[in-house]
Order: structure tokens, then C-alpha cells, then sequence
């Protein structure tokens, strides 16, 4: 009997240990998620912050009160301001007679500008960004995808006759594209190395949305490498998160449906600024049809071109953040400035075949053949550096719409269709 009583207490203290065991394992479950949790809304927080200090920077940057501050501290940035602001007055003559006969799209109309005397660039982008997505939400128009659907914007290059880079081929379904690749065919057009796979539905450079294929070998060696990129950014949907307009920018972006584009590679050239060969751009920002200046970050950050032949060069951070701009390129870039003719009439065409009123065309020039330049792509929210031409651009764009100089285009089909 004794025996018997000794077991059961031994039976019962054992039972008590396991379930103390028990206990102690959950509260150290829970801790380790409560801290895990923690742990990502730690990450979180961080990003957040860090992403709103960004847009918040890009928004002072460009800012009436901070160029102040850059023409009370550099001689520099008073020389670039005077420089842009006499170019302004040469140039607003004829872009304001432009815009009187240029005929934009009604899409674009909507675009509400703040006021006159407090303007600037960012703020006519968040107006337009607003105006397409109200016009989303009320009238499911999508026309903003001529901008921020790749496919559909080289299949318009494509529909109007505007040079650009071959594609050989678009996906629309995942699993094509998976077949494709695994038996070979994938880039079975293509002719021309290295090549570019573009996700279409993201066309911010954020999203790093562009996969370069060196070779047809490599492709062949690598399949599994180009499975798991296209996965990595088939499902996502855009993020904007470095632009002030990024709640309006995204609900656009979200109703895209995902694609992929193959595209060849065009001429490149030795850039030595970047120590390298690559293709070299430059970016056209189109008023009212008419090419005002191109900027490019190939060379320095924010180097611009005007249309009376100045280039400005930001070459170093202090320069880049004064805007206090030098002029000359280096001696093994001199041929871009007898390629510009070129960039302005091919931009010109494109923004009046679009009918934007403000629109940045991306080009491609070809060292050796002034002639022969192609569009890469278009935006029309550009977040690129415009130094001290940042309020006279915004002044040009916002103008002939509170004066309602400009004539309607008779169309009721999208950008993208017309």
C-alpha cells in the first residue's frame, strides 16, 4: 500500500513539473513574439520615418524658402538663378503663343493649379496626380497608363510611328513566360545584346524593375536566377514612397495588371564620368509642345542642357545641393551638344502626339549619329533635379491652364488609344 502511495505521489509530482515546463515554454513563446513584433514595428517605424524624411527633403529642396537660403549663402546659386531666370523671360514669349494652338487632351484638363504666386513644380505634379485619381474613382479612366503601364507605352511608340529600342516580345501571363524561358524560347527574337526584361507595372525607378541579360548563354545558365526576379516583382504593386504624391501615385498604380517586355539594348557609349559603357539619356521636359531643357544624371546629378546651348554641371555635393552650376563637359562628351537637335524635335513631336500639356521624354542618343536618337520612356509626374529652373518650369506649365489658353482636343478615347 505504501508502495503504492509512494508511486502516485512520484506520478503527480511529475505531471506538476511537466506542466510547470509547459507554462514556462509558453511565457517564453510569447515573449519571443511579443519581441519579435516589436521588432518588426521597430523596422517599420524606421522605414517609414526614414521614407518621409526623403519626401519631405524633395519637397524643401525645390522650395521657394530653401532657394533663398542657397542665394544668401553662394554666389553660385545667384549666378544660376539670375542665368535661369533670364532664360525664362527669352523663352515664355514663345511657349505662351504655343500653348494658345496646342490642343490637349482632355484628360488632362482636370489639373486644378494651385496659387499663381505660391507654385511650384512639385505642386502642379500633385495637382495633376489628384485630378487622375479622382478621375479614376469617379470615371475609371485609366489613361494615366500611358505613363505607368511600360507594355501599353511602347505599344503607343509602336501604334504612332515613334523610334524607340525593339521589344521582341510581351508577357501577360506568368506561366507563359515560365514555359517560355524553361524550353528556351523566351528571348528566341531576340538579335541584339544585352537585352532588358522589364516588369511593366512598375515603372518607378524604386522599384529596380529591370533585369539586363547579358547574354544568350547566360540567359541559358541562369534560368532559375530569372525565375525568382520576375517572381520577386510580378506580385508586387508599385510604391512611390519617394514622392510626395505617393498616396494618389499608388492607388493609380494598384489597378495595373502585371506584364513583362523584352527589350533590346541600344548603342552605348564610353561615359567617363560613370567609368563605363553605357547608353546615354537624356531626359526633355516638353511645355505647351515646345522642349524647354533636358536634364541627365548620367554625367553629374542634375545636368542640364538648354535650348541656347548652356549646360550646367553640379559636380560635387555642395554644388548639387546650392544649385550652383559649372559649364564645362568633360572633352569625351562634347559630341552630345551636336545631338541635341535631335532630342528637342522627337520630344516635341512625342508631347504633341500625346497632347500633355507637361511631360518629360526620355531619349536615347547615338554617339555618331546626330539624327538617329529613340524614346526610351515618357513620365508625366517627373521627380527629376531642375536646379533653379524648378519655378519657372511649374510658372509655364500652370499659367495657360488658369488662363484657359489652350484648345481641347475633340476625343473622347484614352491617351494611350488615341
Amino acid at each position: 500500500q505504501r508502495r503504492k502511495e509512494k508511486e502516485r505521489e512520484c506520478v503527480t509530482i511529475d505531471v506538476n513539473a511537466d506542466v510547470g515546463v509547459k507554462r514556462r515554454r509558453g511565457r517564453r513563446d510569447v515573449l519571443a513574439f511579443c519581441v519579435l513584433l516589436l521588432l518588426l514595428l521597430l523596422a517599420y517605424w524606421k522605414t517609414e520615418v526614414y521614407r518621409g524624411g526623403v519626401r519631405c527633403l524633395r519637397i524643401i529642396g525645390q522650395s521657394n524658402s530653401m532657394n533663398m537660403v542657397r542665394l544668401a549663402v553662394s554666389e553660385g546659386a545667384r549666378e544660376s538663378q539670375l542665368r535661369a531666370e533670364a532664360y525664362y523671360k527669352s523663352r515664355w514669349p514663345a511657349i505662351k503663343e504655343a500653348a494658345k494652338n496646342f490642343s490637349l487632351h482632355p484628360y488632362f484638363t482636370h489639373t486644378l493649379p494651385p496659387d499663381i504666386a505660391s507654385i511650384s513644380w512639385y505642386a502642379m505634379i500633385g495637382a495633376r496626380t489628384r485630378a487622375m485619381a479622382k478621375q479614376l474613382r469617379t470615371e475609371n479612366r485609366d489613361d494615366f497608363r500611358i505613363e505607368k503601364d511600360r507594355c501599353e507605352m511602347y505599344r503607343y511608340f509602336a501604334r504612332t510611328g515613334l523610334p524607340h529600342p525593339n521589344v521582341t516580345r510581351y508577357y501577360e501571363k506568368l506561366a507563359e513566360f515560365r514555359t517560355a524561358l524553361v524550353n528556351g524560347t523566351a528571348f528566341s527574337s531576340t538579335q541584339r545584346y544585352p537585352l532588358f526584361l522589364k516588369a511593366c507595372h512598375l515603372t518607378q525607378g524604386s522599384m529596380k524593375a529591370v533585369l539586363q541579360i547579358p547574354s544568350k548563354e547566360w540567359a541559358a545558365s541562369h534560368v532559375r536566377t530569372i525565375l525568382e526576379w520576375v517572381d520577386s516583382k510580378w506580385w508586387i504593386r508599385a510604391d512611390d514612397w519617394e514622392r510626395p504624391w505617393r498616396e494618389e501615385g499608388n492607388l493609380l498604380t494598384d489597378t495595373l495588371r502585371p506584364g513583362l517586355m523584352v527589350q533590346e539594348s541600344w548603342h552605348t557609349s564610353y561615359n567617363p564620368y560613370k567609368y563605363r559603357h553605357q547608353a546615354v539619356e537624356l531626359k526633355v521636359e516638353v511645355l505647351w509642345g515646345v522642349a524647354y531643357l533636358a536634364v541627365t544624371s548620367d554625367f553629374h546629378v542634375g545636368t542640364v542642357f538648354l535650348r541656347d546651348g548652356t549646360v550646367e554641371i553640379f559636380p560635387g555635393a555642395w554644388e548639387q545641393l546650392m544649385y550652383s552650376a559649372k559649364h564645362e563637359l568633360h572633352p569625351s562628351m562634347q559630341w552630345v551638344t551636336s545631338h541635341l537637335e535631335c532630342i528637342w524635335k522627337l520630344a516635341e513631336k512625342a508631347a504633341t502626339l500625346i497632347a500633355c500639356e507637361s511631360i518629360r521624354i526620355d531619349i536615347f542618343l547615338w554617339e555618331g549619329h546626330p539624327d538617329e536618337c529613340v524614346i526610351n520612356e515618357i513620365s508625366i509626374n517627373s521627380g527629376m533635379q531642375y536646379a533653379m529652373h524648378f519655378p519657372y518650369l511649374a510658372r509655364i506649365w500652370a499659367q495657360p491652364l488658369i488662363d484657359v489658353g489652350y484648345k481641347i482636343k475633340d476625343t473622347a478615347k484614352p491617351v494611350y488609344a488615341v
